[in-house]
């Protein structure tokens, strides 16, 4: 998130006990995971394994969900995404970010134990996450006691395999998951600073290719793992500003086509999630230079909106606001310009204390124009690691129950 003011089937019983041999004795984890072929570790955290363990906490959480499961892999035609009987699937999800800031680990784990979160997920509606993490917390070792206390069975993890376990879950319980790097040190996002590209003086390109091609080769065997959102909110900071095709070092097209072919060769089943320049708002370059990967069907562009991105609520009406975004990537859906892809809005949402004008024009943007959209955020109340408090979720800040508002019913007109 943009600052206001520059911010299938149950697998066998060897992959259940290799599940609690790693996640519940966690004396012996590292142990077992430097032996166990990659194979093995990726299927231990895919959806069999993570219903019975993790999910174990009564009350039904983690159970299956009772729909059938789409026919993966997923892939894009024209504007839509689809399964593979052409079927379209339709993303309509939230942002459970935590993994990128101060805790480096998903919000609310204090508070309700994950299963249960995820539970509270489905009835909200949502059928799919974006999850964002940080670079830093791919290599972090040892986990805030503070952050997981309502999840005694994560004890000991490190971050990422909270992330793991959250993961698993997420997958259990039938719903999508985009993986987001969304920052390089974990700090909320996003102003003037040197999370703005995916490189500074302490990660280069090649660090951020790497990182992303183990996280991918982590859960390639995860059919609900869809996507790789490459980079939240590129946008110019203290080393440099991006640029959409020159071919130099700050080429974020040059880098989302040879991150994304890299990130195929690992699986060739992933949706790669392209953002555009100056905060997700800028797509003017795809008209002469759109992404073009190494296998067809599976570039999504993502743009974000807010009502500061506007200019002034108070002379806003619907029409200005259509044409505005028409304009910025309602083209790219629309089928103009030569060009027509998917559009998954990935960020937006509004506090509830705001002027319900603007949210109320854009979910009529987005209904009107039957698109794929994952509302910001998921999380209420304190933040983890920083102390400051979240106002804009949908949830209470117990982690308990869905939040109703003037801004969950606006929600409820594009849930389904």
């Amino acid at each position: 998130m943009v600052s206001a003011y520059p911010i299938a089937k149950s697998y066998n019983t060897l992959n259940l006990v290799f599940y609690r041999a790693t996640f519940k004795q966690s004396g012996t984890v590292k142990h077992w995971i430097s032996r166990i072929n990659s194979f093995l570790f990726f299927v231990s955290l895919t959806v069999g394994c993570a219903r019975h363990a993790i999910a174990d906490t009564g009350d039904n959480v983690g159970a299956p969900t009772g729909k059938p499961s789409p026919a993966f892999p997923l892939t894009t035609k024209g504007r839509w995404i689809v399964d593979q009987k052409g079927q379209r699937v339709k993303l309509h999800g939230t942002n459970w970010y935590g993994g990128s800031d101060g805790w480096s680990v998903v919000g609310g784990l204090d508070h309700n134990s994950v299963a249960k979160v995820v539970k509270l997920i489905r009835e909200l509606g949502f059928n799919s996450v974006r999850l964002p993490f940080s670079n830093a917390m791919l290599h972090m070792t040892e986990t805030s006691a503070e952050a997981i206390k309502a999840n005694p069975q994560l004890a000991g993890k490190s971050p990422l395999e909270v992330f793991d376990a959250t993961v698993a879950e997420l997958s259990a319980q039938g719903i999508y998951v985009v993986l987001n790097n969304h920052t390089t040190s974990s700090v909320w996002c996003c102003g003037w600073d040197t999370n703005a590209l995916w490189f500074n003086d302490d990660q280069s390109t090649e660090q951020f290719m790497a990182d992303w091609e183990a996280i991918i080769a982590r859960y390639k065997n995860n059919p609900w793992v869809i996507g790789a959102d490459l980079r939240n909110e590129i946008r110019s900071g203290p080393t440099g500003e991006p640029n959409w095709g020159h071919g130099d070092d700050r080429d974020w097209h040059k880098i989302s086509e040879i991150l994304g072919n890299r990130l195929l060769r690992i699986n060739p089943d992933l949706l790669i999630i392209v953002e555009g320049l100056n905060y997700a708002t800028d797509f003017s370059g795809l008209a002469t230079k759109p992404v073009q990967l190494s296998l067809p069907n599976h570039v999504i562009y993502s743009p974000h909106n807010y009502s500061w991105f506007g200019g002034d609520l108070k002379k806003l009406n619907y029409e200005s606001m259509r044409d505005g975004l028409d304009k910025g990537w309602g083209f790219i859906f629309k089928g103009k310009n030569g060009l027509q892809a998917p559009v998954w809005v990935s960020e937006f949402g509004a506090g509830p204390k705001d002027d319900p004008k603007w949210l109320n024009y854009f979910v009529r943007y987005l209904r009107e124009n039957d698109l794929d959209w994952c509302m910001w955020p998921l999380n209420n109340g304190v933040r983890g690691g920083n102390g400051s408090v979240e106002e804009w979720g949908v949830i209470t800040p117990d982690w308990q129950r869905r939040l109703t508002d003037w801004r969950t019913k606006v929600l409820d007109t594009i849930q389904k």
